[in-house]
């Protein structure tokens, strides 16, 4: 496995196994308008990671600062991770835990004393997973769109070592 910074020529592959991803968790039917967001790459490809699996991009993860176009919920000195997948054959292989830990980093590296994240309530394997990486849940920061309220995406936090 190779994590690396994505490139724009990854960016069809990044959308469709993102669309992949969450259609295989169950958290995003087929049709839906927000597969458009996910397989629109390109705003936010300077801030994403992907791992390669035999030269092949297998998964990926979005990391931006709190400025970011995409950011929703971090504050300052916050990063936030965004669009996590890793193709389905690959899950429980670490793939997804180093896209996380790559992301962490970058945010570290740029000054950052935390990260954030949202996982939509139904993702019963992503709610797990990222309580065992350390995240905490900070419900103030849960949402959900006005124009479906049914979706509710819940918010974790997780602190980073201080810079040496």
């Amino acid at each position: 496995m190779l994590i690396r910074p994505a490139h724009l020529d990854d960016a069809v592959t990044i959308g469709n196994i993102t669309v992949a991803a969450y259609q295989d968790g169950g958290h995003l039917s087929a049709g839906s308008p927000y597969e458009a967001t996910l397989r629109d790459v390109g705003p936010r490809v300077d801030f994403t990671v992907v791992a390669e699996v035999d030269f092949d991009v297998a998964g990926a993860a979005t990391i931006t600062p709190n400025t970011h176009q995409l950011t929703g919920i971090a504050r300052e000195d916050e990063w936030e991770i965004r669009f996590v997948a890793v193709s389905q054959p690959l899950w429980g292989t670490g793939l997804g835990r180093a896209l996380i830990e790559a992301c962490e980093q970058r945010a570290h590296d740029a000054g950052a004393t935390a990260v954030v994240l949202r996982v939509i309530d139904i993702n019963e394997r992503g709610l797990g997973f990222y309580g065992r990486l350390g995240y905490v849940r900070t419900p103030e920061r849960d949402w959900s769109p006005e124009t479906d309220p049914s979706i509710r995406l819940l918010a974790f936090r997780k602190a980073l070592p201080a810079a040496t």
